[in-house]
């Protein structure tokens, strides 16, 4: 049985290349243990497989066990991962916080997105309760002009009652 992979010392985020061959071997699987999880797949006899090795609690333990004539057989290859170097970025000295927004949208764009929004959830309301909504939303109406102007009131519940009046009609 022959079991190597491409480097034993890599970096968060290098990809390795792991070869195997087993030619008498009737099943095989590879398993990588980073030590945080463990991922194990079928393979077949032979091949290469190429692994992109992201975190690792220091060494990540590459797996090779295949079962040849009804013995299992075994095979481990540690590597080595180092933290990824952080990458300093260069420019101006200017600090921005991680939470400012840099492209904040003007007041006619947030309304644009405020009407996308409610269009889109009006859309999933039941019928019964657009119903409702619209005649909350009369009353209110009614409600705020009679406020400046009471003799409005009378005409305003009568357009109530004759709204309702045509959607039972309408129904």
């Amino acid at each position: 049985m022959k079991f190597k992979v491409s480097r034993r010392i890599v970096r968060e985020g290098d990809i390795v290349e792991v070869t195997w061959e087993c030619p008498e071997a009737e099943s095989a699987r590879i398993t990588i243990d980073n030590g945080y999880r463990s991922a194990s797949a079928v393979v077949p006899s032979s091949g290469s497989k190429k692994y992109k090795l992201n975190r690792s609690k220091g060494r990540t333990r590459i797996t090779l066990s295949a079962n040849c004539h009804g013995t299992p057989v075994h095979r481990e290859i540690f590597i080595i991962v180092r933290k990824a170097r952080s990458s300093k970025a260069k420019g101006d000295n200017t600090v921005y916080d991680s939470y400012t927004r840099m492209d904040k949208p003007n007041l006619q764009q947030r309304f644009k997105i405020f009407r996308e929004r409610l269009s889109y959830a009006w859309q999933y309301v039941l019928a019964q309760k657009k119903f409702a909504y619209k005649i909350l939303l009369l009353l209110l109406v009614v409600m705020l002009i009679s406020a400046f102007i009471p003799k409005v009131t009378y005409f305003g519940l009568l357009a109530v009652a004759a709204y309702l009046l045509w959607y039972i009609y309408k129904k």
